[in-house]
Parts: structure tokens; sequence; C-alpha cells
């Protein structure tokens, strides 16, 4: 239980959202029948630096243990028509809200099988609009963007697959303008949902 901001160690937490107990999104189940693991998914704001928090999280041994890929455009995706079928299996899937939707390409491929409503939501559209102009990922904007501010001496970065350490090593060299800085930095407009 977080009672404490992880950036600044404010005890100012401020509730945002809590969604009750939630399923770990890429963990499928292989039948109907099968019991599905669910977690509390809250999520806190830190009134003196404002960054958002999951209130527990959950231990990464649980959560990566049957890790399957996350898809976008910028690396190959060998399982991707593997993890559609699944999802055929248990849905129709006229209707998909995605969270973490990156550059929109699995919803891409939803829409070719006939998913109606399409909704995406990346928490900072930005990011892959610069990573497209300039050819690189976006965690390599991410992290260009966090070697770019002077508070931050020795970021550390969780590498559990070889791109990520490759996107690491990459940003190195990644100089943001002044005017992309803005542009990562500049408030989020939420946008209506549509098609509910």
């Amino acid at each position: 239980m977080t009672d404490h901001c992880r950036l600044c160690h404010s005890t100012n937490l401020r509730p945002v959202i809590d969604l009750g107990q939630m399923p770990i999104a890429h963990r499928l189940r292989h039948s109907r029948n099968e019991q599905e693991e669910r977690y509390p998914f809250e999520v806190l704001a830190c009134g003196d630096c404002g960054l958002p928090q999951i209130v527990k999280p959950i231990d990464p041994d649980i959560l990566y243990r049957q890790f399957n890929y996350n898809f976008s455009s910028w690396k190959p995706e060998p399982h991707q028509v593997d993890e559609l079928d699944t999802i055929a299996k248990f849905s129709s899937h006229q209707s998909v809200f995605e969270i973490g939707c990156n550059d929109g390409l699995f919803m891409d491929k939803l829409r070719e099988r006939g998913a109606k409503v399409l909704v995406g939501v990346e928490p900072n559209p930005v990011s892959g609009k610069i990573a497209r102009e300039r050819g690189i990922s976006r965690a390599q904007v991410a992290l260009a963007w966090v070697l770019a501010k002077p508070v931050v001496s020795a970021p550390i970065v969780g590498v559990t697959k070889d791109q990520h350490l490759d996107d690491a090593v990459a940003a190195v060299d990644v100089r943001l303008t002044a005017e992309e800085i803005a542009r990562l930095e500049e408030p989020y407009t939420p946008h209506a949902v549509v098609g509910f």
C-alpha cells in the first residue's frame, strides 16, 4: 500500500480513480470456467508534485508471469494473430476500449476482423507523433524527455526485453527540442468517448 509519493515522498496523496478488483489485462483465460485472478486497481495523485501512482502495485513476479507481448508497429509481432484468435474465442469484440493503445495497430487489426466501435486511450498521444516524426520509438522519446530534465540525475530503466535495452541506449543520443518538450508537457485535453 502506498502511503507516500514515490517521486517526492509527500504524504499528500489524493484519490483519482478506483476501478476496484481488476484482472491483469494480458492474462487471458483458457476457458470460460477458468478462475480469473483479480487485483485492486486504485490510482492516487500526489497533491505536491502531481505524479499519478497505483496504490497497490502488483508484484512483478505475478504481473509478468505470463506476459504475452504488446502490439505496436515499431517491432515484429509474431503472436498478434494468436492473440486476436484467442480474443475472438471469448468475445465478438464489436466494441473495443483499449488502454495503452500505442499507435493503434492492434485496434486496426480488430477493425479488420469486424469490430465496429473502437476507442483507444494512450496516456500521451504527443509522444507517438514525435516518435513517428523522428523515426524512433515512443520509449526513446520518453527516455529522452527524462534525460532532458535537470532534476533527474540517474534514470532507472526496467529492462525485461532486449528491445527495452536498445531503446534505453539509443535514447542517450536523442536531444528533444524545446518545442518537442513543451508539446510533451502541455496538459492533455480529455476527449469524449463516442460510440457507446
